[in-house]
């Protein structure tokens, strides 16, 4: 009876060593399948741990950006230089696994970069993986059109192809007898005398540039007619820069 207890024991612990070795290479397997996708992708991703802020998994791209290995480094120390570790403030942030999308300067390199980011368990430790999209040039440029917008002696508006305001500058809400503040949460749509005029307007947004002139009413009701200069701008998503000519 007890050569027989022994036997099946010693299958099952068999079995079990099977079912082990078998989950074990498969995750080595699709371990490997990851990597070899996420050294595919053109942009700098890692796998960071939540506890020790050591840096657990590094694709190409972020192999090539530091112009080496910085796999078991601490994060904030390798990619940005900073001595301290990164902490979760949010305790219901973490537990949903949701990280804002952020952006913000590499110190290592003073290039902007916009942070996607989710809690993940790697390995059986709580981490985080980050995949890092660089926007520097898309910075570069807003910045150049944030100085346009606000030192240009004439009016404008800088607006979303649903009349949404992106940007505008004190002459250009002055027109309306808004402060820029105020217009900034404004559509341009509820403007328009005439309503049909939006549609008319959107109609011609296949045009790199259009001039076009339309009835408008003030904050007062009084009516107001400008003549504006309209030009497509893509910088991430599309925008459309309003001059007003017939100042």
């Amino acid at each position: 009876m007890n050569n027989s207890r022994e036997s099946t024991a010693k299958q099952l612990a068999d079995i079990n060593a099977d079912i082990i070795r078998e989950l074990q290479e498969r995750i080595a397997k699709e371990r490997g399948q990851f990597e070899q996708i996420m050294d595919c992708v053109s942009h700098p991703s890692y796998i960071a741990s939540i506890q020790s802020d050591k840096i657990l998994f590094e694709n190409a791209s972020l192999k090539k950006l530091m112009k080496k290995s910085v796999l078991g480094e601490k994060c904030c120390k390798a990619l940005q230089g900073l001595d301290y570790k990164y902490t979760f403030r949010n305790t219901e942030t973490v537990q949903l696994n949701i990280l804002p999308a952020l952006e913000k300067k590499n110190l290592t390199n003073n290039r902007w970069y916009r942070y996607h980011a989710t809690l993940i368990d790697w390995h059986g430790e709580r981490a985080k993986f980050v995949l890092a999209i660089d926007i520097h040039e898309k910075k570069h440029t807003e910045a150049l059109l944030r100085a346009i917008v606000g030192y240009s002696p004439y009016g404008i508006a800088v607006t979303y192809p649903d009349g949404g305001i992106y940007m505008i500058n004190d002459r250009f809400a002055k027109k309306f007898g808004y402060t820029k503040e105020k217009m900034l949460n404004m559509n341009t749509r509820q403007f328009y005398l005439y309503p049909e005029q939006g549609r008319v307007y959107l109609e011609q947004h296949k045009n790199d540039t259009f001039q076009y002139t339309t009835d408008y009413v003030d904050k007062e009701g009084k009516q107001i007619t400008l003549t504006l200069e309209s030009r497509r701008v893509e910088n991430g998503d599309l925008k459309f820069i309003n001059y007003i000519v017939n100042e």
